[in-house]
């Protein structure tokens, strides 16, 4: 079995291409994609079947925000209510079988630029739909 330790995600987002990288803002990043089941089942059939049908999925983050020019609130800011393009890897190392790169694009329904108490980081959580297929890369 395969395991390693889960510290190095590379986060990417933009309002025209993945490009400015908010990595060291994230503290936890899951991309989940399916596709819908069409079934196809006919006479005879013992048993259902069923097809692809279209993709769906969801981006969920855990970030903290900072209101610095060009970081995570102005970014965030930037492309709310509109489609964001993003990009997440496993490490920041190069784009491999192992280290795969996968693009797609959100549409990003909500901002949390203030959030916490007192004596608090402020962190918002987000769950953000994908609004495209995603493409993995391998090289």
């Amino acid at each position: 079995m395969a395991v390693f330790f889960n510290q190095g995600v590379e986060f990417k987002i933009g309002s025209v291409s993945p490009s400015i990288t908010l990595s060291d803002h994230v503290s936890s990043a899951t991309l989940t994609w399916k596709f819908d089941s069409l079934e196809i089942t006919s006479m005879g059939d013992l048993a259902h079947k069923y097809v692809q049908g279209l993709q769906s999925g969801q981006l969920d983050l855990e970030i903290f925000n900072d209101l610095a020019a060009t970081n995570v609130t102005a970014t965030l800011n930037s492309v709310v209510g509109a489609t964001a393009y993003c990009s997440l890897k496993q490490t920041t190392a190069a784009t491999s079988p192992t280290n795969p790169l996968y693009t797609f694009n959100i549409f990003v329904d909500q901002v949390t630029p203030i959030v916490g108490a007192v004596g608090e980081m402020s962190a918002a959580s987000y769950s953000f739909q994908l609004n495209s297929v995603v493409t993995k890369t391998e090289a």
